[in-house]
Formats: C-alpha cells, sequence, structure tokens
C-alpha cells in the first residue's frame, strides 16, 4: 500500500513502528562495539601527589602495619591508608604519581579471582628515571621492618622467568588469615637487592598448606 492511501493514524503509526525497528538494529548492531569500547576506554588513574621516596615507603611500611583483615586490601581501605585516590578500571583499582627527584610509584589492587570475588590482591611498584642507577626502596628497609613484627622471611626464591623473589608472611590471625608480602627483586651494580614491585595477598589456611 503507498504512503497516499494511508490515513494520517496509520501513517503516524507505521512511522513509529519505522523509528522502533530502526532503534532495535542500532542497538543490536551497537551493543557490541559499545562494549568494547567501554573496556577500552577506561578512564586514567588520576595523577598523585608527588612524593619524597621516604614518604612513599613510609606510606608503605604504614599500610603494611595495618592489614588485619582480608577487607584491608580492598581499594578504600587501601586508599585511606596510603593518601591517595585509586581510580576504577574494570576489576582494578589504580593510583599513580611521581617520586621527588626523579622515577614514579604505582599502586594496584584488584579482584582477581572468579572463585573468590572479596578476595583482593594488592600490588605496588616504584622506577627510577630512565637510566638511574638509584636503589627506590631497600630490601632491607622491608625486611628490617617487617621481622620486627613477627613476619618470617625466605628470601632467594627464583621463579620460572629467571626473577628473584623474597616472601614474607605475618603471624596468622585468630581468624586464620597469613598476609603474605612477595617482593620482586632487582640488583644494582654493586649487588644490593631493591624492591622493584611488591604484590600482597590475604592467604586461608587451605591457600597456605
Amino acid at each position: 500500500m503507498s504512503q497516499t492511501n494511508q490515513s494520517g493514524g496509520e501513517a503516524a503509526a507505521d512511522a513509529v513502528a519505522a523509528q522502533l525497528d530502526r532503534i532495535a538494529a542500532e542497538s543490536t548492531t551497537s551493543n557490541g562495539a559499545a562494549s568494547e569500547t567501554s573496556r577500552t576506554q577506561q578512564p586514567a588513574p588520576l595523577a598523585g601527589p608527588t612524593l619524597a621516596v621516604s614518604d612513599w615507603i613510609a606510606r608503605t611500611l604504614q599500610l603494611i602495619d595495618n592489614l588485619k583483615t582480608p577487607e584491608d586490601t580492598k581499594p578504600a581501605h587501601v586508599a585511606r591508608m596510603l593518601g591517595l585516590q585509586l581510580t576504577e578500571q574494570n576489576t582494578s583499582h589504580r593510583a599513580t604519581g611521581s617520586l621527588a627527584g626523579g622515577g614514579s610509584y604505582s599502586v594496584w589492587s584488584n579482584a582477581l579471582y572468579r572463585e573468590y570475588p572479596d578476595k583482593w590482591t594488592l600490588s605496588l611498584s616504584q622506577r627510577a628515571a630512565e637510566g638511574a642507577t638509584v636503589c627506590l626502596f631497600p630490601l632491607d628497609t622491608l625486611r628490617a621492618h617487617v621481622l620486627q613484627r613477627g613476619f618470617k622471611a625466605t628470601e632467594g626464591v627464583v621463579r620460572r622467568d629467571g626473577s628473584e623473589h623474597a616472601l614474607f608472611r605475618s603471624p596468622i590471625s585468630p581468624e586464620g588469615v597469613t598476609f603474605v608480602v612477595e617482593t620482586v627483586i632487582q640488583r644494582t651494580a654493586d649487588e644490593a637487592a631493591c624492591i622493584r614491585e611488591m604484590e600482597i595477598n590475604a592467604n586461608t589456611r587451605d591457600e597456605e598448606a
């Protein structure tokens, strides 16, 4: 039937139906692209304050000192202990900033395991400025601090990729939780052990078995 033979009401109804059809078609074809865009165009972490290296280390140690329950690895607590704002990106929360004198720091908190949605893994790292050989976070500093608090050390661990790791385990809590601080070690020219990255997990008895 041609449009000229339709009544005004029928023509209006047809126009609405056609518009709905177009909307449905556009929604069907664009959902995948929109979903992909939402995954790839996540907001970049807000630049955190520029920190002195000593301040960054102090904030990191304060965070470790305040690990009491698995809740303390969640982004809100991490942000509060470090005095930083973490930006949500998919399942992770991140913060980055500059270190005075050159270099940068990064914080990352993520729920990595689908079967354990309330288990958060926390990562902290620091990088010297390109070409610099300074040790930003000596392993000795972390070791001395946590051993005084009852942590047990396992050092000289070499992973399959050849990287050197040192692990520090907290005393087990009344709830059966052990906080594991695992560090990735980078050696200086004179073989001093420096922390390149630190990962913190709250492990249950089963996970530690």
